[in-house]
């Protein structure tokens, strides 16, 4: 489910909202990973079933595992940011593997 409303902006500037409506989606939330190439900041954004737990894997060009974080679901919508910014990550190409009732794989370029 998502949410939304309306900004209205009147002839003379003044500004109001409208009632907040809730909108349900039938389609699947597609996962990405922006931006991309980056400095080294990637953000996923997924959807998964409330109360499962995404396993997210960060690997470098070697395939060596640099980085692990767990994160618990709500159902809704949700951005994970994985950070590859400090000094120990070298640019380069990285595969980042999101492990939740599905697998998907993402290549990345930290510039």
């Amino acid at each position: 489910m998502r949410y939304y409303r309306l900004k209205i902006v009147g002839d003379d500037g003044t500004i109001q909202y409208s009632v907040i409506r809730p909108v349900v989606f039938d389609g699947e939330t597609t996962w990405q990973i922006y931006p991309n190439p980056s400095n080294g900041a990637f953000n996923l954004i997924f959807q998964q079933n409330a109360n499962e737990t995404i396993n997210v894997s960060v690997y470098d060009a070697k395939g060596v595992l640099v980085q692990q974080t767990k994160t618990l679901t709500t159902g809704f919508i949700q951005k994970i940011t994985i950070d590859l910014r400090q000094g120990k990550y070298p640019p380069g190409m990285y595969m980042i593997e999101a492990r939740g009732s599905a697998t998907r794989i993402f290549k990345v370029v930290k510039q």
